[in-house]
């Protein structure tokens, strides 16, 4: 890091860093990329791969540095458009994961990020030393070294909950052996470990003695042998639902952000989820999601957002290139990836991630093959030919997000076994009626889109429960059939306009669970009517009418019957451009019906989660809010005409967060002050454990999103994994962060590991 500093004077600085794969050079590059030091600097990361694409790689940057999307594909303007972004910047890139060992092609790569008037400073990942040395200009490339057998020894026992066991003294012997086999890379090391968690004495002897150790997994040079085997014997001990689940994800490309609710439908699509008499599919979805997070086969993203995380907050994930390299090894001739050197015919496979939607799938697979799964490259965007995806009468799961759609063409109808569909950005003001002959339909989405209206005969999509029409700014009705989709239990409308028809569904459609209306029916902020939701009253869980301005009186009416709310965020992002939208708006809000209306919240027995962040008119919290037996997160975040809160506040022992930041006029005094009260008062957290806990209280984060967050007494911390859990990365709500530790004080894991799993979101405002 000190070579790196003393070099940023310098026009372009390259550091290649390099060692075998797993070995944590991404880690590393993370940590530089979110050092202080580079806080002034505009940053971009981007994840090359095997395939080397000096277009693409172009594209991302030029996305990234202006947070524009352009469709140009053709080299002058591709060079000139990212000459004039770098021109006058101090600017950070990551190119990460590079196997291109091309001198002309690197040298290209050189030349076109150099620029007279900035100053550039590029971290280049690999795992090759000849690359790193190709890559190089003014600094050495810097080697990752393999971890100590020791290291990978503790890393094993944090994830296996060693201390806990009573059996630690037979199993020590056998623990240290199977961390020798870890060649140094902390990924084994922490898959194993979670592997080992609920194992007894024979079963972690079968894991040291697996003859899978000596089988030839890797034909990387790069890669040792163990790596993989490490990772194939995680898989090994996967249930048996679990591993359909896992290497399906081979059908995303390398370093792709995986969305976790879409990733969720697809496996229900695909039939890869059986629900038991206990746990319903979504359930048992999210158990496999832990697992795999568990087992470090999913983790954090670095990479920037997607245009989706762009509109919405969403949870996501990514794969490690070897996890990847494993899920596809396991799926063998069963996938056609056309992001591979090499692969671009002949699949008789029922997976496919193509490069072109404007070509014939016939051209791409045999006559033998029964696709049921396809999606296109990221950055193809050539436009959608019908013909793309016509031959494939099986197909299930059909992802067209990285697609140009001018329309849908009719022969999407012809899809008879199609489950999910995702189609955003639409150009077309209207969506062909052949749609709803999709009888098998349980996710659409069209977020994004030109269109108007849905078809009239939308309703014939018997089995739908995900509806996502978000930021489809420019439709503004409902056919009568919209209320016939009996089975709808997520509705996403929000950030469109007056949507009339909208009110009478919702009457209609008794088994929705989930409905986002941020911002519906939001014009300049004029004030509307809110729709009715009384027939939701025996399903309805999450509701969110975050900046949706709507009369008190209306509101409650509306609340009152919604006895099974879980979930409800009436934050007010109050920014009113004129004197007659203001007037309109303090005329239709009065203290005394607010004070009505929290009444009225108040009697939501089963509420968890209450959000009345930025309402102007909240003065005082009324004594029945004790009521809410169930609340676990109250925020009155910039309430800033909040005096007091009641002592009933100190008598709700479920409420593990309250948020009272930016309240400038509250009376501390009123604030819980019961010493035995488990309340965090955010956005102040600190760490806390004891020496008989396992764990430290950090996980109480895992759910919380927060614009303000300080962290202290981070030494508390029992290990890396607690950090990694919080998904600090996915909060972003975020813009300012603070981590703190208490120098000199005992620590239970390294800061560094702690620290390399808090990485921080990219919304921060420095």
């Amino acid at each position: 890091m000190a070579s790196l500093l003393e070099a940023m004077s310098e026009k372009i600085v390259i550091l290649p860093i390099h060692g075998i794969g797993g070995i944590s050079k991404t880690t590393f590059a993370r940590l530089i990329y979110n050092d202080p030091k580079f806080n002034c600097y505009s940053q971009v990361w981007v994840h090359v791969s095997q395939r080397f694409d000096s277009n693409k790689i172009y594209k991302s940057i030029i996305l990234q540095l202006s947070g524009k999307e352009g469709l140009a594909n053709e080299c002058k303007m591709i060079h000139s458009r990212l000459k004039k972004l770098l021109c006058g910047k101090k600017i950070l890139i990551v190119l990460d994961d590079l196997w291109e060992d091309n001198q002309f092609l690197l040298l290209e790569l050189k030349d076109m990020l150099y620029h007279d008037d900035s100053n550039i400073t590029i971290l280049v990942t690999t795992r090759s030393e000849l690359i790193a040395e190709r890559i190089c200009t003014n600094l050495q490339p810097h080697k990752i070294l393999p971890l100590t057998n020791n290291m990978c020894w503790d890393l094993i026992k944090q994830r296996s909950g060693f201390k806990d066991r009573n059996d630690k003294e037979q199993l020590m012997g056998i623990g240290w052996e199977i961390a020798k086999k870890c060649g140094g890379v902390a990924l084994a090391a922490l898959s194993l470990g979670f592997t080992l968690r609920p194992m007894n004495f024979h079963e972690w002897m079968k894991v040291k003695d697996s003859d899978i150790w000596n089988e030839p997994v890797s034909k990387d040079l790069f890669l040792p042998n163990h790596v993989l085997a490490s990772l194939m014997l995680s898989y090994s001990y996967m249930s048996p639902c679990l591993k359909p689940c896992f290497t399906y994800c081979a059908t995303f490309p390398k370093g792709h952000n995986i969305v976790k609710d879409d990733l969720i439908y697809q496996w229900i699509a695909l039939d890869f989820v059986k629900p038991t008499k206990l746990l319903s599919n979504m359930e048992l979805c999210e158990r496999y999601i832990v697992q795999l997070l568990g087992l470090s086969f999913f983790q954090q993203p670095v990479s920037p957002k997607t245009s989706e995380a762009y509109y919405k907050q969403a949870t996501f994930f990514t794969m490690h290139d070897l996890v990847h390299d494993l899920a596809i090894s396991l799926l063998g001739n069963n996938i056609l990836d056309q992001s591979k050197q090499g692969k671009t015919r002949g699949s008789s496979g029922q997976y496919a991630l193509l490069r072109d939607c404007s070509r014939s799938l016939e051209l791409c697979l045999t006559s033998r093959a029964r696709l049921i799964a396809l999606r296109f490259l990221d950055g193809c965007r050539s436009k959608l030919s019908g013909t793309a995806f016509a031959p494939a009468r099986s197909l299930r799961v059909l992802d067209l997000s990285e697609c140009y759609i001018q329309s849908l063409p009719d022969s999407i109808g012809k899809l008879q076994q199609l489950r999910y569909l995702i189609a955003p950005n639409i150009e077309d003001e209207i969506v062909p009626e052949c749609i709803t002959k999709l009888s098998n339909l349980i996710y659409l989405n069209l977020q994004g889109s030109n269109i108007m209206a849905l078809p009239e005969s939308i309703g014939e999509l018997e089995r739908l429960l995900h509806l996502d029409l978000s930021h489809c700014f420019r439709m503004h009705e409902l056919p009568d059939s919209f209320r016939t989709l009996e089975k709808l239990a997520h509705l996403d409308l929000s950030n469109t306009f007056v949507i009339s028809g909208l009110s009478e569904s919702l009457q209609c459609l008794s088994r929705l669970e989930h409905v986002n209306l941020s911002r519906c029916g939001w014009i300049g902020y004029r004030v509307r009517k809110i729709c009715d939701l009384t027939g939701l009253s025996e399903s309805l869980q999450y509701l969110n009418l975050s900046n949706v301005f709507v009369c008190y009186v209306e509101l409650q009416q509306v609340l009152v019957n919604l006895t099974k709310l879980r979930y409800l965020n009436l934050n007010l992002q109050r920014d009113l451009d004129n004197e007659l939208v203001e007037a309109e708006f303090d005329s239709l809000f009065e203290c005394a019906e607010f004070d009505s209306l929290l009444e009225c919240v108040c009697s939501l027995s089963n509420l968890e989660y209450l959000n009345l962040a930025r309402q102007y008119n909240l003065r005082t919290i009324p004594e029945s809010i004790g009521k809410l037996r169930m609340l676990n997160t109250l925020d009155l975040s910039y309430c800033e005409n909040l005096q007091r809160l009641p002592a009933s506040v100190s008598a709700i022992n479920s409420l593990r967060f309250l948020n009272v930041s930016g309240c400038s006029k509250l009376d501390k005094s009123t604030l819980p002050q019961n010493k035995n009260s488990t309340t965090v008062l955010l956005p102040h957290f600190v760490v806390h454990a004891g020496d008989g806990e396992s764990s430290s209280n950090l996980y109480e984060l895992e759910d919380k999103h927060l614009s303000l967050l300080v962290i202290s007494r981070l030494e508390n911390v029992k290990s890396a994994e607690e950090a990694m859990r919080i998904k600090l990365v996915e909060k972003q709500s975020i813009i300012k962060l603070e981590l703190a530790w208490t120098r000199d004080a005992r620590r239970f894991a390294d800061d560094r590991g702690v620290l390399s799993e808090l990485m921080p979101p990219d919304t921060l405002e420095f």
